[in-house]
Order: C-alpha cells, then sequence, then structure tokens
C-alpha cells in the first residue's frame, strides 16, 4: 500500500472512529443546555464539555497531520514545527504547569523529511517536560540558524542525567524513566538525526538539568540515505 492511500485510511478512520462519536456528544450537551431543565450551571458545564469535545477533535486531526511523512526531503520551517509541538505537548504542559519557551534566531528552514524532524522535537521536549519539577518551571527550545546548518537545544530544569547513563544515553533500550520508559526514544532522535547527516550531543550536571543540542544541516549530505533516494527520484523524473 502506498502512502498516500495509508493517510487517506487513517483520516477516515480518526473522522468514523473519532469524529463522529465526538460530534454526537457535542449534540447532547447541545440539548441539554437548551433543556428548560437546565439551570445556568448546568448550561455553563455543557459548554465546558463541548469545548474540550472540540479540542479533542483538534488534537487528533492535528496529530494525524503531524506525523504524516513526505516520501523525499522538503523544506521544513522549524519555527512552525516548534508550535506544532507546542499545540501537542500543551495537555502535559498544563498538567505539570511547565513553560515551553522557544527562542529563534537567524534562518530556521532546512530540508529535510517534515515527519521525522518534527518527531526528533517532539521526543526531546516531552522528555524535558517529563524530567522538569511541576509547577513553575521551564523547558527552553533553542533555534539559532548558522551559515551551514540550524542548532537545535533543548534544556530542561530537572535533576539531571546520571553521569553513568550518559555515555550510552542514545543506545537501544536505556532510558532514564526507569519502568515508565521503554528506551526507544532518543535511540530514534539519533537515528533520525544520523540519517540526516546531523550530530546530536548532550550534556547534564546532577541538579542542574540536561540540554540536547543538534547540529542539523540545512541541506541533505550528499552521503545519506534520504540524499541518494531524492536524487534517484530526481533522475527518474527528468529521465
Amino acid at each position: 500500500m502506498c502512502s498516500s492511500d495509508l493517510w487517506s485510511r487513517m483520516s477516515a478512520v480518526v473522522t468514523h472512529e473519532i469524529g463522529n462519536p465526538l460530534e454526537a456528544i457535542q449534540n447532547i450537551l447541545y440539548l441539554i443546555r437548551q433543556s428548560e431543565v437546565a439551570t445556568p450551571e448546568i448550561a455553563r458545564l455543557t459548554r465546558m464539555a463541548s469545548e474540550e469535545a472540540d479540542r479533542v477533535l483538534a488534537i487528533s486531526r492535528s496529530t494525524l497531520a503531524f506525523f504524516r511523512q513526505s516520501s523525499a526531503p522538503e523544506r521544513v520551517d522549524l519555527r512552525a514545527a516548534s508550535e506544532s509541538v507546542r499545540f501537542l505537548l500543551d495537555p502535559i504542559l498544563r498538567r505539570r504547569e511547565v513553560t515551553l519557551q522557544v527562542r529563534v534566531s537567524g534562518d530556521v528552514v532546512i530540508e529535510a523529511l517534515s515527519g521525522e524532524v518534527r518527531q526528533v522535537l517532539l521526543n526531546l521536549v516531552r522528555n524535558a517536560c517529563e524530567a522538569s519539577p511541576r509547577g513553575g518551571s521551564n523547558v527552553t527550545l533553542t533555534l539559532a540558524g548558522q551559515a551551514e546548518h540550524v542548532e537545535i537545544s533543548v534544556s530542561d530544569e530537572g535533576s539531571g542525567i546520571n553521569p553513568a547513563v550518559l555515555p550510552t544515553i542514545f543506545q537501544f533500550g536505556q532510558t532514564t524513566k526507569g519502568s515508565q520508559g521503554n528506551g526507544m526514544g532518543l535511540w530514534t532522535v539519533k537515528h533520525i538525526v544520523d540519517k540526516h547527516g546531523g550530530k546530536i550531543d548532550v550534556q547534564s550536571e546532577p541538579g542542574k538539568g540536561a540540554v540536547f543540542t543538534i547540529e542539523w544541516p540545512r541541506s541533505v549530505h550528499a552521503s545519506t540515505p534520504h540524499a541518494r533516494f531524492a536524487k534517484r527520484l530526481r533522475t527518474a523524473v527528468n529521465a
């Protein structure tokens, strides 16, 4: 099955399995709100519930679009990708009372597979949120455009990473979350960054949080799998 067929089917599933029930719930809430026995408090609560139902539907559709993958590298605005991450992680940010600060300088447009770029940002920012103390802490995502690459850094105000874990932090199965982690998130991040010809590093001191830094090339390096695929694709189109 080609990717377009897969995403079309997934969109249909989202609409049918999530969208339709939510619309039914919203209709019921409307009828309750308009009924003669509805007190002002009931009307207020049903209105709030309807707004949350709208939010669930928006998140489900945004998640589907977020991970939609192109078949070849394309221009990706990291600023826009960061705001998509903020939207998806908003429930976690609100629940933990963590503030996500996004700082941007210079040109932060790169050539990459957009779905994979967003997956890297999502994994790193979510990890930083979960590592941060509840109530008033900050996670900072910094995007700095350089001549040949964009530097991406994600920092938190958590307790830091155990020094014994740092040398193997990107290995499959390694986790800083104990029984709550599966050891795949950072391994996936490293794999995606490597495929695009980039570099990733982490610095951490106990009690001072952690900083993950990526050098993401502006264009896909000629030796990477994505670049070779894109070259074959262009050759086939021009033949």
